[in-house]
């Protein structure tokens, strides 16, 4: 209803402005690039900060000259706008500003430089590092740009007094990788404040010379844990016993560390110090021991990672069973094997075993977090009859996510055994098992529950409230109809919502009342439930709903008419048309539409109300039969033309073009001359929508009308025309001296796609209007005509980041071999160029562009890696296989998926493992993963693919299973059909095709 309503005001709206239409192109940025002329330097700088927000090429150089403002706080503004817009143009100004009289100055533009990472900037922000104010993020510019210039004044930091410097140097160092810092690095592991810093550098490093240090620190009283995992990334075999020996420290953090950097290491070694670990007491300890011994491949870790399988810590257990895999571990007895189905979490096996499996889930319903809970919940839902007993058992368990989740798996059970139990529940301790069991109880269905369900309706939670009306309306009893209307007056608005909904499902008569008392609620969501509930109601509804007509509340008149909208009752007509001649214009508007959404009955009506000596009458009237669109009322529209009020001669205009009639275009050009400009504008508009030829000499005399809005009007309406005969006087309106005239004439030109507008258009190119040039480039670019294409490439140029963009849309438009190079130095422009040139070139299908795109995924900004693994995808070229299989571990979500998207169209096998691996990631990814495993078809993926069914995301199994439909291999055959049993519809409809591709 929401939706309907949000339409019918945008219809409206349209309707109430257009008579007076006034469109303006006023550019925001503009306006502001003029403020920045302001004699006021406050004004100056709260401009500046406003125009940063536009993130816009065209402020670039604004920017720039405010570098020189004698406002200190306007420079230092601007020199944070051009850090964000990471404009190269911006370079050597920032330079110029970097001895700044002010701190706060220099310290915006050094930042500015980093951000910009231009090699230009490298000593002089090496000469802001003796700088006492922004020493310290002149270091950080530096490790941005990472030019091995910066070495040596950076060590000279690392003595300086100030610790965060000395920190900010030391990263800098490690970031720089350069072998003379390695020597200084190693001093500074004395130094308290920034030894684990300088740990991390020497990793990254990774110089032998680190190694005797590092392990020197290891023999301290307090030890961090960055100088242990730095010795597991320098692999060096001499780490290996002081690395043992740290297991047995008596800090977990540094036990923690040393099993980390072991894994590294890979030293037989330490096989047996990292079983000792498994019984930890500390259970991260216990986790990265195991961890660690899956890269050792030793035999003897696997009977103490059995042993594992049963710790209370599920992430223990987890890497328990990721080891033994990795090791080759197979169990050899049944109960072995159903127990490391159970560990592994192999939910389709679990399901298929039935009874045996029963037990073990419930296990796990005690022992695990609320995720895998979900998931078990499924498992033995599926399963049946055999889980009633044991999940009723739960009931009673003392974990409360334990009974809420076993009284979620008894309501999909559907098991009249579970009535009573769940019934006890609804007066379980916690809320949310309440609240499960109410739902539960909803779900059986049974009579027995509606007493104590509608005690719980005076319970403390407003959840276990709202959820028992639920319940209760799901019974369908007539009794529960009066405690439910109490509902509507609960404090909480979501208890009222559920109440309102409910009195509607019930549909009787004795709800009414209270529900119109309800159009008046403060909430309001409860208002439009409750008229979806009248609506429902239907006819029992009429009555007390025309009494709200005349209720002295403007606002319950309003809620009565929309109400009466929805249920379409011809008794409503002659009380709705009385409503036209409300004082209060929204509720004349409601009546109106009300009156549309009744339909043919109120046709007459309404056509009357057009002789009606109201004019409000009239344009409600002429409005309502737009709406209706019932070419009956064109004749009667058309002599409200000649009407003597202008509203109401704009309101039938409207209409006619609504109606779109053609008896409608006569008195419509009629119209053209109307001495009203808001009439002429409306006529023109109208003329547009009915697209009828005989308008187009007509509406191009408007070209020439007095009011610039009839002259946009007449333009607009040509384009839509799409006659030919337009197109000159269309080209004469380019040189019209309003800015937004020669916009309309380029869009229309385009529209109308006659080659006599190219030569035109392109003298647009040199518009000094940006808007102008960006509409004069898209219509040349749907013109297709290679003329326009020289024009276009120099466009690429252009100041303007949008019209760049625009031209480079343009040119793919025209598969013009030429422009191929020119966009390919596109992909370097700023974001919003880039991003237009990559999915260009990928449309393109244009080989050349295969190496370049390859290049942009390595890119900062993840939008435009993402852009270029979208387009390789598209050209198709093997090339691309490899790079996009490195960017599935990309940090940045979006370009995984879109990266996992792109394999699955290149349909090469290399892709198969790395995509397996993506469908542990979070749901999006997993859903492109799923996809593209389905696209290249590869069995391999058919038990990772099954795994991914239990999934909490529905959206995640459903691609889970129409992969594995399109993989189309038996083995699949089991786990789909427990997906036939899935608690979500689009699972099971998926599930059922998938079962019809494979057994067909």
């Amino acid at each position: 209803m929401q939706a309907k309503l949000s339409v019918r005001t945008r219809l409206m709206l349209s309707a109430l402005f257009l008579c007076v239409i006034s469109i303006s192109f006023a550019d925001e940025v503009d306006e502001l690039i003029e403020k920045l002329k302001d004699e006021r330097g406050y004004i100056r700088k709260i401009t500046v900060q406003k125009l940063r927000e536009h993130m816009d090429a065209r402020t670039v150089e604004p920017f720039i000259r405010c570098l020189r403002d004698e406002n200190y706080g306007v420079r230092e503004e601007a020199a944070k706008a051009l850090g964000m817009l990471k404009d190269m143009r911006a370079v050597e100004p920032l330079l110029a500003r970097i001895k700044d009289e002010y701190w706060t100055v220099r310290q915006e533009v050094v930042i500015a430089l980093g951000e910009l990472k231009d090699a230009r900037a490298v000593e002089p922000l090496i000469g802001c590092l003796k700088d006492g104010y922004v020493k310290d993020e002149a270091a950080i510019a530096l490790t941005k740009i990472k030019d091995t210039r910066a070495v040596e004044p950076l060590l000279a930091c690392i003595k300086d007094e100030d610790w965060f410097v000395r920190q900010v140097a030391i990263i800098a160092l490690g970031e720089l990788k350069d072998a003379r810092a390695v020597e200084p690095l190693i001093g500074c592991l004395n130094d308290d404040y920034v030894q684990d810093d300088a740990a991390i550098a020497l990793a990254k490093i990774k110089d032998k010379r680190a190694v005797e240090p590092l392990i020197r620190c290891l023999k301290g009283t307090f030890v961090d844990k960055e100088v242990i995992i730095a010795l597991g990334k320098l692999k060096d075999a001499r780490a290996v016993e002081p690395l043992i020996a740290c297991l047995r420290r008596p800090e977990a953090r540094i036990r923690w560390a040393a099993a980390q950097a072991l894994s590294e290491l890979g030293n037989v070694r330490a096989v047996e110090p990292l079983i000792f670990c498994l019984s930890d007491e500390n259970d991260a300890v216990r986790e990265e021991a195991a961890i660690a011994l899956s890269t050792y491949k030793d035999a003897r870790a696997i009977e103490p990672l059995t042993i594992c399988l049963e710790d209370e810590n599920p992430d223990v257990v987890k890497a328990a069973v990721n080891s033994l895999r990795e090791l080759g571990y197979e169990p050899s007895s049944e109960s072995e094997k159903l127990a490391y189905s159970v560990v592994q979490r192999k939910w389709y096996k679990l399901a298929s075993l039935g009874k045996p499996a029963v037990e073990p889930l419930i296990g796990f319903l005690r022992r695990e977090d609320w995720r895998v809970r979900e998931k078990v919940v499924r498992v033995l839902v599926s399963i049946g009859e055999p889980a009633v007993e044991p999940l009723i058992a739960c009931l009673k368990d003392n974990a409360a996510g334990v009974r809420s989740s076993a009284a979620r798996a008894l309501g999909e059970l559907k098991d009249a055994r579970a009535v009573k139990p769940l019934i006890a529940c609804l007066e379980d301790r916690d809320a949310h098992v309440r609240v499960t069991a109410a739902q539960a109880l909803g779900e059986l269905r049974d009579a027995q529950a509606l007493k104590p369900l509608i005690a719980c309706l005076k319970d403390s939670d407003r959840n276990v409230r709202g959820t028992a009306v639920y319940a209760i309306s799901v019974l369908n009893d007539f009794s529960a109809i009066k405690p439910i209307i109490g509902c509507l007056k609960d404090e909480d608005w979501w208890v009222r919502l559920h109440a309102a909904e409910a009195l509607g499902a019930f549909r009787n008569a004795r709800a009414v009342k209270p529900l119109i008392a309800c159009l008046n609620d403060d909430d309001f969501r409860v208002r439009s439930t409750a008229i979806d509930a009248l609506s429902e109601i239907g006819k029992p509804a009429i009555k007390p709903l025309v009494a709200c007509l005349r209720h002295k509340d403007a606002f319950m008149r309003n809620r009565a008419a929309c109400t009466l909208a929805f249920l379409k009752d011809a008794r409503a007509i002659e009380p709705l048309i009385a409503c036209l001649k409300d004082k209060v214009g929204q509720v004349r508007s409601e009546a109106a539409w009300a009156l549309a959404q009744i339909g043919k009955p109120a046709l007459q009506p309404l056509v009357a109300c057009l002789k009606k000596r109201d004019p409000n009458v009239r344009v409600a009237a002429a409005y309502a039969l737009s709406e209706l669109k019932d070419t009956r009322a064109v004749e009667p529209l058309i002599i409200c033309l000649e009407d003597k009020d202008t509203h109401v001669r704009d309101h039938a205009a409207i209409a006619l073009g609504v109606l779109k009639d053609a008896r409608g275009v006569e008195p419509l050009i009629g119209r053209l001359k109307d001495k009203e400009p808001s009439v002429r504008c409306v006529a023109a508009s109208a003329l547009g929508q009915i697209k009828d030829p005989r308008a187009t000499e007509a509406l191009c005399a408007c070209l020439k009308d007095e009011s610039r809005q009839v002259q946009n009007a007449a333009v607009r309406a040509l384009k839509e025309l799409k006659d030919k005969r337009a197109v000159e006087p269309l080209i004469a309106c380019l040189n019209d001296k309003e800015s937004y005239v020669r916009l309309a004439a380029a869009r229309a030109l385009g529209e109308l796609k006659d080659v006599r507008a190219v030569e035109p258009l392109i003298v647009c190119l040199k518009d000094e209007n940006p808007d102008m040039r960006a509409t004069a480039v898209y219509s040349l670019g749907k013109l297709e005509d290679l003329r326009g294409s020289d024009p276009l490439i120099a466009c690429l140029k252009d100041e303007n980041a949008d019209i760049r963009a625009a031209a480079v849309y343009a040119l793919g438009k025209f598969k013009d071999p030429g422009a191929v190079e020119p966009i390919i130095a596109c992909i370097h422009d700023e974001s919003s160029v880039s991003k237009v040139a990559v999915k260009v070139l990928g449309e393109m299908q244009e080989p050349r562009a295969v190496e370049p795109l390859i290049a942009i995924l390595k890119d900062e900004n993840h939008e435009a890696r993402s852009a270029a693994a979208e387009a390789l995808g598209e050209l198709g070229d093997k090339r691309a296989v490899d790079p996009l299989i490195d960017c599935l571990d990309d940090d940045n979500l979006d370009m995984r998926k879109t990266a996992a998207y792109a394999l699955g169209k290149l349909q090469d096998a290399r892709a198969v493992e790395p995509l397996i691996a993506r469908l542990k990631d979070k749901g999006s990814v997993i859903q492109a993963a799923a996809k593209a495993l389905g696209e290249l078809k590869d069995p391999r993926a058919i038990e990772p693919l099954a795994a991914c069914l239990w999934d909490s995301s529905w959206h995640v199994r459903v691609a889970a299973v129409m992969a594995l439909g399109e993989i189309n291999d038996p083995r699949a055959i089991d786990p789909l059909k427990v997906s036939l049993k899935d608690n979500n519809q689009y699972v099971r409809k998926a599930a059922e095709e998938a079962l019809k591709k494979i057994e067909r």
